[in-house]
């Protein structure tokens, strides 16, 4: 059965506002993530600082990768916290921006380059769990595949910003080679 015929519920933590020819979809990014990797990565930059100070000067390069990866972890983590994905639609234009803080993923798309879109299904496995996610795609007019949005929680999300972009657009849903559930 096609989205388009199909009423999907707004999701949780989504705010979506329409008028007059534009569509706003703003979610926040996952939490609970970024708290953990904010809790973690004060404990292991706390750890660095303490081990810096107990090492001699001439071996503190030794603690630059570890430093470089504390500094990330407490920005992926503060990432998480603090940001937000909107997408905004007009007859013209579909923007995606991330903020407040830089997240290097921020896109304009013109409406006439949009072909279809789709979302997929990523499964990441580590020794004992697997985690999964969901990414929204879209086809540009030269069959080329290029990725909006990276990580989504679970189907409802990923399926529901689908259908509501297909629909503003005007968009024929069509099954896409590699989408998830067709």
């Amino acid at each position: 059965m096609t989205t388009e015929n199909q009423l999907i519920p707004v999701p949780k933590n989504f705010n979506v506002t329409e008028n007059f020819g534009e569509l706003i979809i703003e979610f926040n990014w996952n939490r609970l993530t970024g708290a953990v990797m904010f809790i973690f990565s004060l404990i292991w930059n706390g750890m660095l600082i303490f081990m810096m100070t107990k090492i001699p000067p001439e071996f503190l390069f030794v603690t630059f990768i570890h430093a470089g990866v504390g500094l990330f972890l407490l920005y992926f983590g503060l990432c998480n916290l603090l940001n937000k994905t909107t997408i905004t639609c007009d007859n013209q234009t579909m923007k995606l921006k991330s903020g407040p803080l830089p997240a290097f993923n921020n896109k304009t798309i013109a409406k006439e380059n949009i072909q279809q879109l789709y979302f997929t299904e990523v499964v990441t496995r580590n020794k004992n769990t697997s985690t999964i996610s969901y990414r929204l795609h879209m086809l540009d007019l030269n069959n080329r595949s290029t990725r909006l949005i990276k990580t989504l929680p679970d189907t409802e999300s990923a399926r529901f910003i689908e259908s509501k972009l297909e629909k503003f657009f005007k968009i024929k849903d069509m099954a896409v080679s590699g989408e998830f559930g067709k």
